[in-house]
């Protein structure tokens, strides 16, 4: 069963590696993937990563202070919703507490890196196997392991000590990242369809705006965002393509969950 490891940031990287290394070895049918979106290798590498989260039946994002702002993690934890049927799970790491999440991403269920909720994400994990394990099995290999998993945990504390210090991000990074994102993927999906493009203009508060962007480019409403221009704090355009009809009531009922005006300008 494929894992998906979502992370941004150094600290989420390492622990999303600790990951890798020893949820296979605990329970040998996992088969983890971590996202390695800083890495810049192409429309192949984009399209490898959409069919990987497709395909996962599991998500675990690496939560800390600094990746909680992250666009990009929350558009992979958008995807994992979609296509892992919200079978996903965040795990808080260093001083990050569930009252420290807002937003998307306060509606997965979150485990802090202790024993006791590392067992209970591994509990988890197993009851969507087709062949889980048994409780005891878990619990026995759970305590085989977890030293190991503690001692490289804090090893990764230590590399990168300041990490959760780090003052929240400005919304207006969180917008531009999420906009440069759509741009990377959607230039990566190569297509020979005659397309014709519409015009979006959306008017709100900049967080509500990145929030729906990111929903925007999971909503199946018949066309997907290319181009997006932001004209002032509050004010955003999107070019937006398709081949067929545009299911304007169902962009609208999406604007409307995050008190985003919309107005559709017909080309």
């Amino acid at each position: 069963m494929k894992i998906f490891l979502s992370w941004s940031g150094p600290l989420s990287r390492h622990v999303a590696m600790v990951l890798d290394q020893y949820l296979p070895v605990m329970i040998k049918d996992l088969r983890p993937f971590i996202s390695r979106h800083d890495i810049e290798s192409g429309s192949r590498w984009n399209l490898e990563l959409t069919r990987e989260l497709r395909e996962s039946s599991f998500g675990v994002l690496c939560l800390t202070p600094e990746s909680v702002h992250s666009a990009w993690l929350l558009f992979e934890a958008g995807a994992l919703t979609k296509h892992a049927e919200g079978r996903a799970c965040g795990l808080l790491i260093g001083s990050l507490k569930p009252t420290d999440i807002s937003g998307p991403l306060s509606q997965f269920q979150h485990r802090a890196f202790s024993k006791d909720d590392f067992g209970a994400l591994l509990k988890d994990i197993n009851s969507k196997l087709d062949e889980p394990l048994e409780v005891k099995q878990l619990d026995l290999i759970l305590d085989k392991w977890w030293p190991d998993i503690e001692r490289d945990y804090q090893k990764a504390l230590n590399i990168i000590p300041n990490e959760g210090k780090q003052v929240p991000r400005d919304q207006q990074d969180i917008l531009e990242e999420i906009l440069n994102r759509i741009r990377v993927i959607e230039k990566s999906q190569v297509t020979t369809r005659v397309l014709k493009v519409h015009h979006l203009k959306l008017k709100g508060d900049q967080p509500n705006i990145a929030k729906f962007l990111v929903e925007l480019r999971e909503i199946d409403f018949g066309g997907y965002p290319t181009v997006v221009q932001q004209y002032s704090a509050n004010r955003v355009a999107v070019n937006v393509e398709s081949d067929g009809p545009i299911d304007i009531m169902k962009l609208t009922e999406a604007a409307n969950q995050y008190n985003v005006e919309l107005e559709w300008v017909e080309t």
